[in-house]
């Protein structure tokens, strides 16, 4: 991908990607020019912020700053300038945002991740919410490794493999190092194996969903941005993943309630919204479907 090329995509988390410690939610790089508006409106709104109000991250992520400076300003770090050889470490309920400046604008390249791994991390203090915004001393070789792992995701669209995990804790083994933390004996991952098939309509079908589904997103929407019929998707989906297009669909808002539920204290109402839900009513009725549990009981369950 070129310097210039704008590209995110949000992965699928599934419970076995969960119970593996370590799983990766969000990855991309956005390039905004002197005078640009920021932020832009195309993200899901659990990630999606105004500067007035910044926004609370359910997840840990990593952001790296290049090609020009702006600002930083978390509720425990303060405000702080951005550079082009900063990155910042972001934890689980840290009010922040930033912005570039208006004259310079800057590039971004950022990774959402979660689970039981990073948050050993920050236990132990390798992961910092106070010492949030930091400098790298060979900002390139962290921009290489950051553009290796979104050219695979491009290339792979909607799979979290055991090749992206790797990328991903090889990047954060990099951040820990190039910014001087307490280094500690980080565990290896085992990860999910890759899913056997190579169905490129799959994976479009799938990078679709994770990304859109926060939307009101249909399954006739999904069929009429592939070069196919619903039928022949909705083969793929059962033959493969043993599920519909709108199982899938559910899946997907399912796997981001589940999360709000578990790390935050979002009001049911909010949860829909953000998950893609129309209504909490249409939320309870998912989880009963396919928990058996209502949101509720879900919440307590994992408190």
């Amino acid at each position: 991908m070129s310097e210039d090329f704008w590209f995110f995509s949000y992965l699928p988390v599934s419970d076995e990607l969960i119970h593996r410690g370590f799983y990766i939610t969000s990855v991309g790089r956005q390039h905004t020019r002197p005078g640009e508006r920021f932020p832009p409106k195309e993200h899901p709104p659990v990630y999606h912020f105004r500067w007035q109000e910044g926004r609370t991250l359910p997840e840990f992520a990593i952001v790296l700053f290049t090609e020009g400076r702006g600002e930083y300003e978390s509720k425990d770090a303060g405000k702080q300038t951005i550079g082009s050889n900063s990155v910042v470490l972001i934890t689980p309920g840290q009010w922040h945002r930033y912005r570039p400046d208006p004259k310079t604008g800057y590039t971004e390249h950022w990774i959402c991740f979660n689970g039981e791994v990073p948050h050993d991390l920050l236990d132990h203090g390798l992961l910092d919410p106070v010492n949030t915004v930091m400098r790298v001393q060979q900002p390139a070789t962290l921009t290489a490794q950051f553009d290796s792992l979104l050219d695979y995701v491009h290339d792979r669209p909607g799979t979290n493999s055991i090749v992206l995990i790797h990328y991903a804790m090889v990047l954060l083994g990099m951040v820990l190092v190039m910014t001087h933390r307490n280094q500690q004996s980080i565990q290896a991952i085992t990860a999910p194996h890759k899913q056997s098939t190579s169905d490129s309509l799959l994976y479009d079908a799938l990078e679709l969903i994770w990304t859109y589904s926060h939307s009101p997103l249909k399954v006739a929407e999904v069929v009429a941005q592939l070069p196919t019929t619903r039928r022949t998707l909705e083969r793929h989906f059962r033959s493969t993943l043993g599920r519909s297009i709108l199982d899938e669909i559910n899946v997907c808002r399912l796997s981001r309630a589940k999360r709000l539920l578990s790390e935050t204290n979002l009001i049911l109402k909010r949860v829909a919204y953000l998950s893609g839900f129309s209504s909490p009513d249409r939320m309870r009725l998912a989880f009963l479907r396919y928990l058996n549990l209502s949101p509720t009981q879900y919440r307590r369950k994992k408190r």
